[in-house]
C-alpha cells in the first residue's frame, strides 16, 4: 500500500512540443518503492492517467490509460534461518532446555512453520530427554521462536555427559530466498546424579564362585556389589586376602534403562539391544556372552491397548559381541475411544540360566543385570477448555464453565479455575480490574470430573460449573475486565490451548445520584436563579482509584416543562449544565449555575412559576433521583400603580353636549383588558336633567 510500500508522487510535468510541432514525450518518476526488510511476494501498483483542466484539448486513449508497475521484493542482506547456537549445554537437574531459531537478514511478512529433528547420540529420546513439540512458528515480521526440551532428571548415574543434536529439517511455507542453515547443534546433558551403592534399576547377582560371595544376604555380596558399582568398569584393586577380593564385573542389560512413552509417540517403534553393556579388565567376556540368557517381561500385563507391536520377551537368547540381540515395540496410532486409562508400567529383564545343561556362570565372575524399565500413557486424549462466559454483574454470582470433550474416560480429575489480572488490548469502554475493586487474585475454584461408563457417556453431563462472588465496590467505573484460568490436576488430560483463559466482562452496578438541592427557589422579577445539583449518595470514581475518568462524565441538561412564566416574555432559559468535576475525596463537586433570568416587565400581574427537570444522559453513569429532579421556581411581581381620573376638574358649556372623562394608570400596566366603573354624585348638577 501507499507509504508502505511505496511513495506516490501526483505531480505532472506540462507537455511541450518539439522541433516538428508534435508533443515531446514526457519521462517522469511518480513511484518510489521502499525497502523494507521484508520478504514477500512481488507486488503490484496499478496507476491511472486522469484528464486535467484542459481535457478538451488532449484525450487519453483508454487503452492506455492505466500503467502496472511491478515491484520485485529483494533480499538486501542474506536471510538464513539457523538455530541460534551450535552448541548447548544443560546439567540434568535444571529438566529443561530453551532452544531457539533466528532469521538473521531480512524478516518474513508472513508466518513459518520450522520443522526440528533431532538425532540420538548417547543421549536417547524419551529416556534422557522429551521435545514439547518438534514444530515452531516463526511468526509475521518476527526474527526469533523458542520452544523448550524437556531434560529428564531421572537419579540413574550415566556417564558425566550425553549428547545428541538437533537439525532444522525443513519450513513451510518453503522460500527460495531463505538459506537454511541445516549445520547441527550440539546439546550435551551433564549427568549430576552422585554414584549410590545400588540405583533403584540395577538387580545384582553373585555366585559362591566369586571371591567373599557366600555369607551375606539373599547370597549377594555387599563387598562384591560395592566392588562393581565403585569402578564402574575400571580396575579391580585385588587384596591378596581371599576375603576381602572382589569377583570380576561383567553389567549385561539393554542399552537404556527408562523409556516414557506418550500420546506425542503414536506410531512410533523403539528398538532396545540387549549386550555385555561393560566388564572390568581380564573379566572372561567370552564366557559370558556364551551363557543362555532369558528375556522377560514382568509383570505380565495386557498391552493391548497400548502396543500394536509387542515383545513379551525370549529364551535361549546368545549373546553375540558382532551382532547383539535386538527387538522392538509399537505404540498405538491410534486408541479406542476411551481416555485417562492407566498408566501402564512394566520391565524388561535379563538373567543367564543356570538350569543343568545350561553353561555355567564363569567362575570369580559377579554378573550385574541391567534391566530396562518402560512407561506407556493411554493414547487417547480428553481435552477440556472453559467457554466464553456472559457479562457479569457486581455483587453477583459469576459462573465459570468447564466443557470437556465427549469421550469415555476411566479416571476422575479435577480442574481448577483461578481468578487472573488481564493485560492484554482494551477498548476505549473498558478497564482491567485493579487493586481497588476489592478483588481477590488468589481466590480459586475446582470441581472434579467424574468417570462414565463407556456404553453412558453420550448421555453424561459433558461440563462442569464454578462460582464466584464479584465484589461490590462503591466505585463508578467502566465495564472492567479479568481473566479466569483453567488448570487440570492430571497430566493426561489436555487443556484446549484456546480455551484455557477467558476474558471476563464484570458491568458495574454502581452509579451517581443526583438531583436538584434546593426543590423551591423563589426570586424577584429582574433576578437571576441560583440553582445546585449535588450528588445524592457517597459513591466514589476517577481514575486514581480505578473508577470513572473524570473527562467522561456525561453532560447533563434542562428542560423547561411548564409554569405560569413565558419563555422569552417572562424570562430567559440556558439548558446547559457545567460539567461534573471530582472533589479530592473523589466525589462529585456541586454544581452550582444560574440558567434563568426573570424580565423586569413593568407590568402589574400574579406571580409566576417555572417547572424545569434535570433530562438524564443515556450513560447510566449519572442517574436523577427521581423525587430530587424538578425545581419550581417562583417569580415575585413587584410592580405596582395607581389608577385615577386624569383631571380633577372638567369645565364644559352646556351646548357643547359632551365631556371625554379618562382614567389613567400611573407607574406600571396590566397585562389584560381591565374594566373600569365610574361612580356619579349628583351635586346641584343632576342626573338625567343636567346629564
Amino acid at each position: 500500500g501507499q507509504g508502505a510500500d511505496a511513495k506516490l508522487n501526483y505531480s505532472f510535468p506540462e507537455f511541450s512540443y518539439n522541433s516538428n510541432n508534435k508533443l515531446n514525450d514526457i519521462t517522469f518518476f511518480p513511484v518510489t518503492s521502499l525497502v523494507d526488510n521484508v520478504i514477500e511476494g512481488n507486488e503490484l501498483i496499478q496507476v491511472v492517467l486522469l484528464p486535467g483542466p484542459n481535457f478538451a484539448n488532449i484525450q487519453i486513449i483508454p487503452a492506455l490509460q492505466t500503467a502496472t508497475i511491478t515491484i520485485f521484493d529483494k533480499t538486501n542482506t542474506p536471510t538464513s534461518l539457523s538455530i541460534e547456537r551450535r552448541s548447548y549445554n544443560v546439567i540434568e537437574s535444571e529438566r529443561s532446555l530453551e532452544i531457539c531459531i533466528v532469521l538473521t537478514g531480512d524478516i518474513s511478512s508472513s508466518s513459518v512453520n520450522i520443522s526440528v529433528l533431532d538425532s540420538q547420540g548417547t543421549a536417547k529420546r524419551n529416556s534422557d530427554y522429551t521435545f514439547n513439540s518438534n514444530t515452531l512458528t516463526l511468526p509475521a515480521f518476527k526474527n526469533k521462536t523458542c520452544t523448550s526440551l524437556h531434560i529428564i532428571n531421572d537419579n540413574l548415574w550415566e556417564p558425566s555427559y550425553e549428547s545428541f543434536t538437533l537439525t532444522i529439517s525443513r519450513i513451510t511455507p518453503e522460500y527460495s530466498n531463505f538459506i537454511l542453515d541445516s549445520t547441527p547443534s550440539t546439546i550435551q546433558i551433564q549427568d549430576d546424579d552422585i554414584k549410590q551403592q545400588l540405583t533403584e534399576d540395577v538387580i545384582v547377582q553373585c555366585y559362591t564362585s566369586a571371591a567373599d560371595c557366600t555369607s551375606n544376604t539373599n547370597g549377594v555380596s555387599l563387598a562384591a556389589i560395592d566392588c562393581c558399582n565403585r569402578t564402574g568398569g575400571g580396575y579391580i584393586s585385588h587384596s591378596l586376602l581371599a576375603a576381602q577380593q572382589c569377583g570380576a564385573c561383567v553389567v549385561v542389560g539393554f542399552d537404556q534403562s527408562r523409556v516414557h512413552i506418550g500420546p506425542s509417540d503414536a506410531g512410533r517403534r523403539y528398538s532396545f539391544t540387549a549386550d555385555v553393556l561393560l566388564s572390568t579388565p581380564g573379566a572372561p567376556t567370552d564366557d559370558v556372552y556364551n551363557l543362555d540368557y532369558v528375556i522377560s517381561r514382568e509383570p505380565a500385563v495386557d498391552v493391548a491397548d497400548y502396543l500394536s507391536s509387542d515383545f513379551s520377551g525370549r529364551t535361549n537368547v546368545f549373546l553375540d559381541p558382532n551382532f547383539p540381540e535386538r527387538f522392538s515395540i509399537r505404540y498405538l496410532s491410534q486408541g479406542n475411544a476411551v481416555a485417562l486409562q492407566p498408566t501402564l508400567s512394566f520391565d524388561y529383564l535379563i538373567a543367564a540360566e543356570t538350569d543343568s545343561g545350561d553353561p555355567p556362570i564363569p567362575s570369580g565372575v559377579v554378573l550385574v543385570y541391567r534391566r530396562l524399565s518402560i512407561t506407556i500413557e493411554d493414547i487417547d486424549i480428553i481435552t477440556v477448555g472453559l467457554q466464553e462466559p456472559s457479562i457479569v454483574l457486581e455483587g453477583s454470582t459469576a459462573t465459570a464453565r468447564v466443557e470437556r470433550q465427549i469421550i469415555a474416560y476411566e479416571a476422575p480429575f479435577e480442574v481448577t479455575v483461578s481468578n487472573e489480572r488481564y493485560f492484554g488490548p482494551l477498548s476505549p469502554d473498558q478497564a482491567a480490574v485493579g487493586d481497588f475493586d476489592f478483588f481477590n487474585f488468589t481466590e480459586q475454584r475446582s470441581v472434579v470430573f467424574q468417570p462414565t461408563p463407556a456404553y453412558k457417556f453420550y448421555f453424561h453431563q459433558h461440563f462442569e460449573r464454578v462460582a464466584f462472588l464479584m465484589p461490590w465496590d462503591n466505585i463508578v467505573e467502566l465495564q472492567e475486565v479479568f481473566r479466569w484460568r483453567l488448570s487440570v490436576n492430571d497430566s493426561r488430560v489436555r487443556l484446549d490451548p484456546y480455551k484455557t483463559t477467558q476474558m471476563v466482562r464484570l458491568d458495574n452496578l454502581d452509579a451517581f445520584y443526583i438531583g436538584f438541592k434546593n426543590l423551591h427557589v423563589t426570586i424577584r422579577e429582574g433576578e437571576v436563579a441560583p440553582l445546585t445539583i449535588k450528588q445524592l449518595g457517597n459513591e466514589t470514581g476517577g481514575v486514581g482509584i480505578g473508577g470513572y475518568p473524570e473527562s467522561r462524565l456525561s453532560l447533563i441538561r434542562l428542560r423547561h416543562i411548564s409554569g405560569t412564566a413565558k419563555n422569552g416574555a417572562d424570562f430567559s432559559f440556558n439548558a446547559t449544565v457545567p460539567r461534573f468535576t471530582y472533589r479530592a475525596n473523589n466525589t462529585l463537586n456541586d454544581i452550582l449555575f444560574q440558567p434563568i433570568t426573570s424580565f423586569e416587565d413593568n407590568i402589574i400581574e400574579e406571580n409566576e412559576t417555572i417547572r424545569v427537570i434535570i433530562v438524564p444522559s443515556n450513560d447510566n453513569f449519572v442517574l436523577i433521583q427521581r423525587d430530587r429532579q424538578t425545581a419550581t421556581i417562583t417569580i415575585v411581581d413587584d410592580d405596582s400603580g395607581v389608577l385615577s381620573l386624569e383631571r380633577g376638574t372638567y369645565d364644559v358649556i352646556e351646548n357643547e353636549g359632551t365631556v371625554e372623562i379618562c382614567a389613567v394608570l400611573t407607574g406600571g400596566v396590566l397585562p389584560t383588558d381591565t374594566r373600569i366603573t365610574l361612580q356619579a354624585w349628583d351635586n346641584t348638577a343632576q342626573l338625567r336633567s343636567e346629564y
